[in-house]
């Protein structure tokens, strides 16, 4: 409460504001193109940032928002004011102590040091509860089945607000627990950027990958290492940045230690950049790689870490569709596109929103428009149910007119 007695707006009560005054004006706008949008500001932002800052999911920067509003025709007197609103909120929402909640709308990262040396406290005696271990190891696991129904939209907020309690058990603890502790900080630091990847947020995904592979790092774990590689030429190649997805996918292939399905992951990502290039020949032996990695991983499987449990045939089905479509094979692409959708499970709905979006890129450029806004409709759907940033991205690869 205010001095006065009343309420100060929430964060998220200005956030959505700010929200809902930028779409509405997009709306009136005629609702153009990130891309559109991204040239009009003389390529000052990129689409990606265009459509991060649309799609508001946590607070922009002024400058990046300021330019969208000018390329919409927008006041930005106005939007200054919206913007000012929420970060005086944030401010407040600080200072009240709400600090578990860094990075959602405010901060990307918690204060992982501080939250360490509250957790040890003056004397230093404070001992860990192993049980904890089991209870955040298996509200992780949750948590990703949750994502890859409802969206990471709908579990960021409990997902961030689990961070600081791994941090403050393995501050206190010492021997095998801390590592296992250790390593469990590094999942969910892996899976908070994975969360911010999928929202479109480049730079707190980046940071919080940042993060898991520092962690990884001291453990020595080359599975998490190898995996953030991958994960972040994942992110290269959505933004078609065909050498640093080449250049990521390969550091992380390179570490032979890791397990063959983490292995099997970087050589799918690695083909995937290569179809960007054109270079057939070079994606097809990445993809026959990544095809013996995984049979290999099926016969191991207490190697497997458990945060590649999705990895299936039906899965690299659908990476080797993907890079049939960057290397103009959109028919081929599209047929198995259409198969490997079908088999994946009913509760995987944020990635039937994403690969529908990729069918509908492949169908439009083999020239089945039609089908292609049937197809894009329905993903726009889901993108919309689960939150997605990167599947609403691929549709724009869609021509809507």
């Amino acid at each position: 409460m205010s001095a006065a007695g009343f309420a100060h707006p929430s964060p998220e009560g200005s956030l959505d504001e700010l929200r809902n005054r930028l779409q509405r004006l997009h709306r009136l706008r005629g609702d153009p193109s990130v891309r559109d949008l991204a040239r009009s500001t003389g390529r000052a932002i990129s689409h990606a940032t265009v459509h991060a800052v649309l799609r508001c999911a946590r607070t922009p920067k002024w400058g990046a928002l300021e330019l969208v509003v000018e390329a919409l025709g927008g006041s930005t007197d106005e939007f200054r004011r919206l913007w000012v609103a929420v970060r005086d909120a944030e401010d407040r929402d600080c200072a009240g102590g709400n600090g578990a909640l860094a990075g959602h709308g405010g901060s990307a990262l918690p204060d992982w040091g501080g939250l360490g040396r509250r957790a040890v406290g003056a004397d230093g005696t404070s001992r860990p509860d192993p049980a904890m271990h089991t209870f955040l190891t298996m509200t992780l696991g949750q948590l990703r089945l949750a994502e890859d129904h409802a969206g990471a939209r709908e579990v960021l907020a409990t997902a961030l607000n689990q961070v600081p309690m791994v941090t403050a058990q393995r501050a206190r603890a010492d021997g095998r627990l801390h590592d296992e502790l250790l390593s469990l900080e590094a999942q969910w630091a892996q899976f908070c950027g994975w969360l911010y990847q999928d929202l479109g947020d480049h730079a707190a995904s980046e940071q919080w990958y940042a993060q898991a592979l520092d962690r990884g790092h001291e453990l020595a774990d080359d599975d998490m290492v190898a995996s953030i590689l991958s994960m972040r030429a994942n992110a290269a190649w959505g933004y078609q940045d065909a050498r640093r997805c080449i250049a990521l996918s390969e550091a992380s292939y390179r570490i032979t230690t890791a397990s063959p399905g983490v292995r099997a992951l970087a050589a799918q990502q690695l083909a995937r950049g290569h179809a960007l290039t054109g270079d057939r020949e070079r994606c097809e032996r990445a993809l026959d790689e990544a095809m013996r990695l995984s049979e290999q991983a099926a016969t191991q499987p207490e190697r497997t870490p458990p945060w590649i449990y999705y990895q299936s045939p039906a899965r690299l089905e659908i990476q080797r569709a993907m890079c049939y479509r960057d290397l103009g094979l959109h028919a081929r692409a599209a047929d198995m596109l259409r198969r490997a959708i079908d088999e994946l499970p009913a509760t995987y709905r944020r990635d039937r929103g994403q690969y529908l979006a990729r069918l509908a890129v492949a169908l439009w450029r083999a020239g089945e428009q039609d089908e292609a806004h049937v197809v894009a409709a329905e993903a726009r759907q889901l993108a919309e149910t689960t939150g997605s940033a990167r599947t609403m991205l691929e549709l724009e690869r869609v021509p809507t007119g």
